[in-house]
């Protein structure tokens, strides 16, 4: 019998997710606008394209390959669709508020990231959950575990380059705050050797001003 789906990376992403909205909302709420203003564009406009295309590959690559081996599925794959659409305008608006607040520091525009960061928190995390109870174990009991693996690895592959060694270190974060049993197979050497020597320090560079 073939293996089926190894979904412990996927859910590794959604954590990522959630990780790093939360450090974005409580960042928003504690910085001063003039040094939030210096540090917040370039790592919420990374953030934004990897959500972006976390939704992207789910809509062409992920959801397709489930609704083909669990038919059953469509209706709810239908509805994560529709809402991928409606987060489409939540992050424009923060996109919106975050050039604000360059443009203009001060208290109102800090507290208008904020809420808008969080609306998208808000939505985005019952969404989430919802694929991690529902979604996911359907593809762990029905998709083919290679096409699963083969799609995964289009999906990172097609990542912004530049936004590699950040997306790299993120996930590692979480991957090693988890039990062994709930890790997934560790990626190729290669992406090892860089995130050991240069990836996680750069992670750590873009992190620091959203927790400290």
């Amino acid at each position: 019998m073939a293996e089926h789906a190894d979904t412990r990376e996927y859910l590794v992403v959604h954590q990522t997710l959630r990780v790093l909205l939360s450090r974005f909302v409580n960042a928003t709420e504690r910085i001063d606008p003039s040094v939030l203003a210096t540090v917040l564009p370039s790592r919420w406009a990374l953030f934004a394209r990897g959500l972006h295309h976390h939704h992207e590959v789910e809509d062409t690559l992920f959801f397709p390959v489930v609704v083909r081996a669990r038919p059953d599925m469509k209706a709810l794959v239908d509805e994560l669709e529709l809402q991928h659409q409606q987060l489409v305008a939540r992050l424009d608006a923060v996109d919106a508020a975050v050039a604000a607040l360059a443009a203009n520091p001060d208290d109102a525009t800090r507290a208008a990231a904020h809420d808008a960061i969080k609306e998208v928190r808000d939505e985005l995390v019952p969404h989430l959950d919802v694929e991690d109870a529902e979604l996911l174990p359907a593809a762990a009991a029905a998709v083919d575990g290679s096409e699963w693996k083969q799609i995964s690895e289009q999906a990172f592959r097609s990542l912004d380059k530049k936004d590699l060694p950040v997306v790299a270190g993120a996930l590692d974060e979480v991957v090693r705050g988890l039990p062994k049993e709930q890790r997934p197979p560790p990626p190729p050497l290669m992406v090892r050797v860089l995130v050991a020597v240069s990836w996680r320090k750069r992670y750590g560079k873009f992190v620091e001003p959203l927790v400290t």
